[in-house]
């Protein structure tokens, strides 16, 4: 792991990572994550074939965390920040794989850089609304349930809220030594920061209405804090026909943790397929 600046200096962790020669995927976790999360892919297969690079968005992980509200709930920080990792690593085609609000980074991205660079779009249980009328009907109670808690400055409610959403976001329940891990790393995240992220009101319908790359979605159908009608809704507006939804039967929130398999391999098959 390195830290280069983003937008404004911020420090912002990046993880280059697997076959040097091979094509570039840049992973781009969700909501109160880390690229830790990704971590079965890092470890795959997928890393004899591929250059995995991976970050931890402003505000999580090991990236700075600027106090401000501004630097989370706008567009351009961010899109500049992804923009910066790519430019540190010397990338000149990639193929985006963005999971939850990864959706909504990846299209912040493409709203200020385009999809020159960009071979793919490849998202994973994610929406690209937020805070819209229909985003509205794109998330479940596992979202919004547990959300009021994560946002507490009590430690003891912050700590159940998120104990709770992640809780939520497998079908089945995870073995203890997962679980900790990864309800370590969203403990990372500052609730004023989970706030501010959550503050924004954002529509990337005109963004996905002109996308060009292929696209491919894939939703666990026991989905409950991204409801599958969010990938059927952003599929909706992909103008174009190379493009495609696969719904994991009997998984939740997390197909690259619940069924890794299958997904580095729908994965690798989506990249493999743009030659």
């Amino acid at each position: 792991m390195e830290r280069i600046k983003g937008a404004n200096g911020v420090g912002i962790a990046v993880y280059d990572e697997g076959n040097p020669q091979g094509p570039a995927l840049l992973l781009i976790h969700g909501f109160s994550q880390a690229a830790l999360c990704w971590q079965r892919q890092r470890d795959s297969d997928l890393a004899q074939d591929f250059r995995l690079i991976s970050m931890d968005v402003r505000g999580h992980g090991a990236s700075g965390r600027p106090w401000d509200e501004t630097a989370y709930n706008d567009a351009r920080p961010i899109a500049d920040d992804i923009n910066a990792v790519l430019d540190h690593c010397g990338v000149e085609s990639f193929v985006l794989a963005g999971w939850s609000m990864g959706g909504n980074w990846a299209a912040d991205y493409m709203r200020h850089y385009g999809t020159d660079r960009m071979r793919g779009l490849f998202l994973v249980s994610a929406p690209t609304q937020q805070g819209t009328d229909i985003a509205a009907k794109m998330f479940g109670r596992g979202a919004g349930d547990n959300l009021g808690g994560m946002f507490s400055p009590d430690p003891l409610a912050n700590i159940n809220g998120t104990s709770a959403f992640l809780r939520a976001c497998t079908a089945k329940p995870l073995p203890a030594d997962e679980f900790e891990m990864m309800l370590s790393y969203n403990m990372m995240v500052p609730p004023e920061i989970r706030l501010w992220m959550l503050s924004r009101v954002t529509d990337n319908g005109d963004v996905m209405g002109k996308l060009s790359v292929p696209f491919l979605q894939v939703h666990g159908s026991e989905d409950q804090i991204v409801l599958p009608f969010a990938g059927e809704y952003t599929l909706g507006q992909v103008p174009h026909d190379n493009k495609k939804m696969i719904i994991y039967d009997g998984v939740g929130h997390c197909p690259f943790w619940e069924a890794t398999d299958r997904l580095n391999a729908d994965l690798a098959g989506f990249v493999r397929g743009l030659d």
